[in-house]
C-alpha cells in the first residue's frame, strides 16, 4: 500500500510542479523562435511531409533497389548538405486538434504515476532500512539519472538547443527532488512504519 501511495503522491507532486514550471515559471525563458512567415512554412510542410512523424534532414535519399555505390553516393551527398546546413528534425502532426486537450493532461498524469510508482518500487528494493534523507536522495538520484541519460543525450545526438535542454533538466531535477521528499516520507521500512 505504501508503494502505491508513494506512486500517487509522487505523481501529484511531479504533475503540479511541471505545470507550474512550464506554464508559469519558464514562460519568459522558453527558447522557442518565431517563424518569419508561419503560413508559408506550414504550406511547404503540408506539401512535403505527407505523414505524421519525425523527419530528419538532410537524409540520404535513394531507391530501395539502389546499388551499394548509389547508396554510398547518396550518403556522401547528404553528409555534404549536413556540413553546409541547415540540418535538424521536424516533428509534425498532420491532424489538427485542440492545443492542450484534457486527454493530454490525463496521459501526462498517468506517465507521472507510472514513473513515481517505479521510483517507489526501486526505493523499496534498494534502500532497505535507510533513513529518510537517504531515501529522498535515492529518488532524487533517479531524477538526476533521467536528466543526464535522456535530456543530455537528446542535446548531443538530436542537436536540441542547450537553452531548451537546460529547461528540461531543471524541470526534471527539481520535480524529482520534490517527489523524492514526498515518496521517501511514505515509502519507508516496515519497522519505521510500525513505529
Amino acid at each position: 500500500m505504501r508503494i502505491l501511495l508513494g506512486g500517487v503522491l509522487g505523481a501529484v507532486v511531479l504533475f503540479v510542479w511541471s505545470f507550474l514550471y512550464w506554464a508559469v515559471l519558464s514562460e519568459r525563458l522558453l527558447p522557442h523562435k518565431h517563424m518569419a512567415d508561419e503560413a508559408a512554412v506550414v504550406e511547404v510542410l503540408q506539401e512535403n511531409l505527407p505523414e505524421t512523424g519525425i523527419y530528419l534532414f538532410p537524409m540520404a535519399q535513394y531507391d530501395p533497389d539502389a546499388t551499394a555505390e548509389e547508396k554510398q553516393a547518396a550518403m556522401e551527398a547528404a553528409n555534404e548538405r549536413h556540413r553546409q546546413g541547415p540540418h535538424g528534425a521536424v516533428t509534425i502532426h498532420r491532424e489538427g486538434g485542440e492545443p492542450m486537450p484534457p486527454s493530454v493532461l490525463v496521459k501526462g498524469f498517468v506517465i507521472e504515476f507510472a514513473s513515481a510508482l517505479l521510483a517507489s518500487i526501486l526505493l523499496c528494493c534498494a534502500c532497505g532500512r535507510r533513513g529518510y534523507a537517504a531515501r529522498a536522495a535515492f529518488v532524487f538520484g533517479l531524477g538526476l539519472f533521467a536528466a543526464v541519460s535522456v535530456h543530455l543525450i537528446a542535446w548531443n545526438f538530436m542537436f536540441n538547443p542547450m537553452g531548451f535542454t537546460l529547461l528540461k533538466i531543471g524541470d526534471t531535477i527539481v520535480g524529482w527532488f520534490l517527489a523524492g521528499l514526498v515518496i521517501a516520507a511514505v515509502v519507508k521500512p516496515r519497522a519505521e512504519t510500525a513505529g
